[in-house]
């Protein structure tokens, strides 16, 4: 079973929901996520911090952000995700045609291992911060439903501060 995670079936959504972004973080750590060119933060307006509301969805926090500056999408923010996950519908909106043969990623669920796509985006914004040329997993969570996931791969370009009372996340350029 060596290099193998496997899932026990789960009850909480909230434990499926951290298993399923273990997954993504196993599979960056052992390599099996292609190297392509780093991720580049650029910040078109000039900010350098952005107050970002966000939807409380149980224990997740789920915020708006925007794909190759046109097409719009929700994210759970996940620190413990490696990759940035997007949904099939807006990969399909962004044009991406998940027919060809894409660069994947192993996956392991309940019912067994899949393989994920892998696109690189030209940029992901959130609160008018925006980090370019970021690779993603393309995938639909029976768990999650259609956000997407946004994971380390975007937040490590900021120190991410999480106000609860008054609902936002705080994103500052480092």
């Amino acid at each position: 079973m060596s290099g193998q995670i496997h899932l026990l079936k789960q009850d909480s959504l909230d434990t499926r929901y951290l298993l399923l972004t273990i997954f993504f973080l196993y599979g960056v750590i052992n390599g099996c996520a292609p190297s392509l060119e780093s991720p580049t933060l650029v910040n078109p307006s000039s900010l350098e911090r952005s107050q970002v509301p966000f939807q409380q969805m149980g224990q997740m926090m789920v915020v708006k952000g925007i794909l190759n500056e046109r097409v719009s999408a929700d994210f759970m923010v996940d620190t413990g995700a490696g990759l940035t996950m997007i949904s099939r519908r807006s990969a399909k909106e962004l044009g991406v045609d998940l027919n060809r043969r894409l660069p994947t990623i192993p996956l392991q669920t309940m019912a067994g291992t899949i393989h994920v796509p892998l696109v690189v985006l030209d940029s992901i914004e959130v609160g008018g911060m925006q980090v370019k040329n970021i690779t993603v997993t393309v995938h639909d969570s029976p768990f999650l439903g259609s956000p997407g996931l946004l994971g380390i791969d975007f937040l490590k370009h900021f120190r991410v501060e999480v106000d609860f009372k008054e609902g936002f996340l705080l994103l500052e350029k480092r």
